[in-house]
């Protein structure tokens, strides 16, 4: 309701500033030109109707282009995630993978359905690829999808467990900012 009160409140406002401006404009051009007197008279709801109009396609132009923007702006979820395994490419879907974790020169992904294959590439690239889509760094040698966490463990000294299902994680207490977004 108050959502048209103020669209309400502005094209009557922008109706009445642009009849008003174009009669004084009128009233000018004719007096410039000696083409007699503009009578403007009772065209008032004639006037608005256009100007509602008119309000109304320049509000909805307003509206898509605010949402188009949006939408534009918001990272488009993959549905997969390939792991390079030697030669072999494993396409996985990304909510099948519960964390990831540094094995030397390898990436190894911990999967939903035990899996555990590696990847040779770092857990910092790793991270930059997949930190957009819910993965965060819980430690320095972890990575973890936010979105299968089922439960956090204090473990002392202000270190945690990350709960994944079967798999568990240490959170260090050198990522705060982690244990925050996982806390929720």
């Amino acid at each position: 309701m108050r959502f048209a009160l103020i669209h309400l409140t502005g094209v009557l406002a922008f109706s009445i500033l642009h009849v008003i401006g174009f009669v004084l404009l009128r009233k000018l051009g004719y007096g410039l030109m000696d083409a007699g007197r503009y009578e403007f008279g009772d065209a008032f709801i004639y006037e608005l109707r256009k100007d509602l109009v008119t309000y109304g396609l320049l509000a909805g132009a307003f509206l898509l282009t605010a949402y188009l923007r949006r939408r534009r702006d918001e990272p488009v979820r993959p549905v997969s995630f390939d792991i390079r395994d030697g030669a072999r490419i494993i396409r996985v879907p990304l909510a099948d993978i519960l964390a990831a974790s540094s094995a030397g020169n390898y990436v190894e992904f911990r999967l939903a359905d035990g899996r555990r294959p590696l990847m040779r590439a770092t857990l910092a690239a790793v991270e930059a690829e997949l930190s957009r889509f819910g993965f965060v760094r819980v430690h320095r040698s972890w990575l973890v999808n936010t979105d299968r966490v089922t439960g956090l463990r204090p473990d002392g000294s202000g270190d945690w467990t990350v709960e994944l299902g079967a798999v568990e994680a240490p959170l260090s207490r050198r990522f705060p900012a982690a244990l925050e977004q996982l806390r929720g």
